[in-house]
């Protein structure tokens, strides 16, 4: 069983006497309450009702705010400011705003998916756009999804539950895998 088991070093070593299942969920559920959310939005009122909808939705995950795209490029490369990774960990999930001011959303996302450290980093545009041109670029930019802004307090605190339900706890990501041995 523990050769089946190469991407939970840690549960079929550390949890064994608790059953491996359960161990298996204890430790995606330590992962999952450690690494950050990067959440890159200008609009202070956006982001204020963001993190609102995160404790309402009970999102275990630590929502870092970056008010600007150079923010951003510096927390993901880890320079600067964002240098030790123990104070500035690597984010499980990047939200990204498009119109922002500086660097757009457009420029993170071409920038992350030219960087080899943020290659298997999910990104989630979370915008105002409804424009077919910029929905088509984000993916064309390799975007993991595409989320309309909500008007609604209520309909934001659904989507971050969604955001929380697929993301966090159920989708696999080399990110949130221990690397396979060789």
């Amino acid at each position: 069983m523990r050769k089946n088991l190469w991407h939970f070093p840690r549960a079929s070593r550390d949890y064994e006497s608790t059953g491996i299942g359960l161990a298996i969920v204890k430790e995606t559920i330590e992962r999952m309450n450690t690494a950050p959310i990067i959440c890159v939005e200008d609009d202070e009122k956006d982001a204020f009702l963001l993190q609102h909808a995160f404790k309402q939705a009970d999102v275990p995950n630590p929502l870092v705010i970056l008010r600007d795209g150079d923010a951003a490029m510096a927390y993901l490369d880890g320079s600067g400011r964002y240098a030790n990774r123990a104070e500035h960990p690597f984010p499980a999930l990047v939200l990204l705003d498009l119109n922002m001011t500086r660097k757009s959303g457009f420029d993170v996302l071409h920038w992350m998916r030219q960087s080899a450290c943020c290659l298997s980093v999910p990104v989630i545009v979370l915008t105002s756009s409804h424009y077919e041109g910029d929905v088509t670029r984000a993916y064309a930019e390799y975007a993991n999804g595409y989320l309309v802004k909500p008007n609604k307090p209520e309909e934001l605190l659904t989507l971050v539950r969604a955001l929380r339900d697929f993301w966090l706890m159920h989708n696999c990501s080399p990110a949130s895998l221990d690397a396979m041995p060789a």
